[in-house]
């Protein structure tokens, strides 16, 4: 059993473009908080800052923001890799 220690949030980009001949400027959003067990291994000399494990689901984002589950953030994050781990029904993200 996993427990969970914090919340991931997708963070997606809408594109700016035109609105009858005016510039629109692009925008971001979050997607609801999902659960999630946050691991940070101070030892390690690696370029990624942490390991996430959440439910298993879809998962395709290029940015996620990550909170305690204080609600406190610990930042924003570009997704390095995402593995899902069929045999425990989780997914796997390093950013």
């Amino acid at each position: 059993m996993i427990f969970d220690s914090g919340y991931i949030q997708i963070k997606t980009s809408t594109n700016g473009g035109l609105v009858d001949g005016l510039p629109v400027p692009a925008g971001e959003s979050l997607g609801d908080k999902i659960p999630c067990n946050i691991l940070n291994d101070i030892k390690s000399k690696e370029i990624y800052s942490y390991t996430v494990y959440f439910e298993m689901q879809d998962f395709d984002a290029k940015r996620i923001l990550l909170t305690n589950n204080r609600n406190q953030v610990i930042g924003e994050f570009e997704v390095k890799t995402t593995e899902f781990l069929d045999l425990v029904q989780r997914v796997k993200v390093i950013v």
